[in-house]
């Protein structure tokens, strides 16, 4: 019988040998883009790769999925390190096709 233990609210040790939670990754500051409208068949690759085509330095590309039927939701992120570079992408890139959408 599981009397509470389970593994739910189990403490188990971090890599420093400690029972506190790990620290995140400090990332530094990220300035992201909502991309939306996206072709179902556009995924991560399609998105840095037709970005960094145009000439922004993309730190990152993520198009998200539903979690049950693994389809696309039809929108995704983009990452950059700078705040200008991502408003330069804003203006110029706002409302342009990618995969035929």
């Amino acid at each position: 019988m599981n009397r509470g233990m389970g593994p739910s609210n189990m403490i188990f040790a971090n890599q420093n040998g400690t029972n506190s939670p790990p620290v995140k990754r400090d990332r530094g500051t990220q300035y992201s883009l909502y991309i939306g409208n996206l072709s179902k068949e556009t995924y991560d690759l399609d998105l840095y790769k037709f970005f960094s085509s145009k000439g922004y330095r993309v730190q990152s590309a993520k198009v998200m999925f539903d979690k049950d039927t693994n389809k696309s939701l039809g929108f995704g992120y983009l990452n950059f390190i700078d705040e200008e570079e991502s408003k330069r992408c804003m203006e110029e890139m706002n409302n342009q096709n990618i995969n035929g959408k």
